[in-house]
């Protein structure tokens, strides 16, 4: 295909030097376009980072030879290797138990944070354990108190400030054993990250490339923006992103695209995945967002809004109302396949059969809870256990072992077969595309009172993932709780559908 008239002025400003922003909305075919400017520059040396391995590998068949095609953490093994080739095998191995941990770093006896909340030795070794996470992941050369994240349960500043003091000389003995070449903690991909950003930060290492290009720069840690853009202002770089789908802050995302400092901002706002339908309610959630892209549908493509009864993929705002839909799935006789896999909730649910059994449990979201008692009324009477409590009533509905079998046993999505009902959180569903999608019952729509004032409905986190479910959508849309936008946006609603012939089915008592 020839290149669109934004597609071109990229080219263009790349092969002028240009170091460039570039917004690309859903769908707009933004690895094409990185081809076609590495096309462009034959004789330039392009180190091209992308998300994940699967783009990389189509990406790396599709390139020219003058570019090399990473992701960030597969270039950072090749810049540690020589320096740390001896530490990679520690990434072999089963999951190590938070008391394997505690015992590797001679942990003992508990310690108490607050009168509710006494943390065993694994316990600490988890939480030391995910604020090592959680300094690879940011732009510090040094691991810091605030790298220390408390648990849910724990929100007073004086217990936070006593669960950093107990925390921290527990992180820094896991951080010294990490970089030990006979220590005994199992390595993760993020160290890796972190050991290349520190040794090309504090070496002041120029990368051998001409050129730098950046995908999916609205979910790039700091620690991989270090490495690949903020130790090289020497080199010229193109970042490419939609600030629109910055959904991952949780686990340590920053937007660069809203912050680096380009030579220009450039926008891709033509989709290839959607037709005009779904690119219209798109842009209202961009309205919401003040986003200043508006997308544009591909006429081709005929995509329509409206009840779906079957659907290629459901989405859902949280895991808990995904695995509802597994238990619906299951009750229907239909094979549900989960992004991702059942494992994250699977190790909840263990955790709640702790708690359940009057155990502790290791797990970092329920580790500040001395019982199952104390998770329900940490999520009936704080404002902060809304998200957990949508958990905490799965497991009080089908019971936490239920609810343990049935992630064990979903298949992952990766796998499905045609006739298989897919299902995602949002979160997950970033980067996929399915023909058929129906948006979940769980997102939050807002209160009557914001409706009056005509304040934002909900938090601009939740904006963003509304926008990224709607637009993995390529032919129908089933909008689903989603709906309430036309509220907001008016004049923008969609014609009448017909009323949808799906009914609700009863969840099951057990799996």
């Amino acid at each position: 295909m020839r290149p669109t008239t934004q597609q071109q002025a990229v080219i263009d400003e790349a092969r002028a030097g240009k170091t460039l922003t570039v917004q690309a909305g859903a769908g707009s075919g933004k690895s094409t376009t990185l081809r076609a400017v590495a096309e462009a520059m034959p004789g330039t040396r392009i180190l091209c980072v992308v998300y994940n391995k699967s783009v990389r590998l189509e990406l790396r068949g599709k390139m020219p030879r003058n570019v090399a095609c990473h992701t960030n953490h597969s270039y950072a093994m090749q810049i540690i290797r020589n320096h740390w080739s001896g530490h990679l095998d520690r990434m072999k191995g089963n999951r190590q138990t938070g008391a394997q941990q505690a015992n590797i770093l001679c942990l003992s006896g508990p310690v108490r944070i607050n009168a509710n909340v006494v943390l065993s030795p694994a316990q600490r070794a988890r939480l030391a354990m995910a604020a090592i996470n959680t300094w690879c992941k940011s732009a510090e050369l040094d691991l810091l108190p605030e790298h220390i994240k408390a648990p849910m349960g724990i929100s007073d500043r004086a217990d936070v400030q006593r669960l950093r003091e107990v925390i921290l000389p527990v992180a820094h003995a896991a951080r010294a054993d990490i970089r030990k070449r006979d220590g005994q903690l199992k390595w993760q991909h993020d160290y890796y990250l972190k050991m290349a950003q520190l040794l090309v930060a504090r070496g002041g290492m120029t990368l051998p490339y001409d050129l730098i290009m950046v995908d999916e720069c609205q979910d790039t840690n700091e620690a991989a923006a270090d490495l690949y853009l903020f130790t090289q202002a020497a080199t010229q770089r193109i970042i490419v992103g939609d600030s629109a789908q910055a959904i991952n802050g949780w686990n340590g995302s920053v937007d660069i695209l809203r912050t680096f400092p380009a030579d220009q901002l450039l926008f891709l706002s033509k989709s290839f995945r959607f037709g005009p339908a779904i690119a219209e309610e798109a842009n209202k959630w961009l309205t919401l967002l003040g986003a200043p892209l508006r997308l544009e549908g591909h006429e081709p493509v005929g995509s329509t809004i409206g009840p779906i009864d079957q659907p290629d993929a459901v989405l859902c705002r949280t895991n808990a109302a995904a695995m509802g839909e597994v238990f619906t799935a299951l009750k229907n006789g239909r094979t549900p396949a989960l992004v991702g896999g059942g494992g994250e909730i699977e190790r909840l649910a263990e955790a709640a059969e702790l708690l359940q059994a009057g155990l502790p449990t290791d797990h970092p979201d329920l580790c500040a809870f001395p019982s199952w008692a104390m998770v329900r009324d940490y999520v009936e009477n704080d404002p902060l256990g809304n998200d957990l409590k949508v958990f905490a009533d799965l497991v009080d509905s089908y019971g936490a072992t239920t609810v343990r079998r049935a992630a064990k046993q979903v298949k992952d999505a990766e796998h499905a077969l045609p006739g298989d009902t897919v299902i995602s959180t949002g979160h997950r569903s970033k980067g996929l595309e399915w023909r058929k999608v129906r948006a979940a019952g769980d997102f939050r729509a807002p209160n009557a009172d914001s409706t009056k004032s005509g304040d934002t409905p909900v938090n601009r986190e939740e904006l963003m993932l509304n926008y990224v479910t709607v637009t993995r959508a390529m032919e129908r849309l089933d909008r689903g709780s989603l709906a309430w936008i036309d509220d907001y946006v008016p004049g923008t609603r969609p014609a009448a559908a017909p009323r949808s012939r799906r009914r609700a089915v009863p969840l099951p008592i057990a799996v």
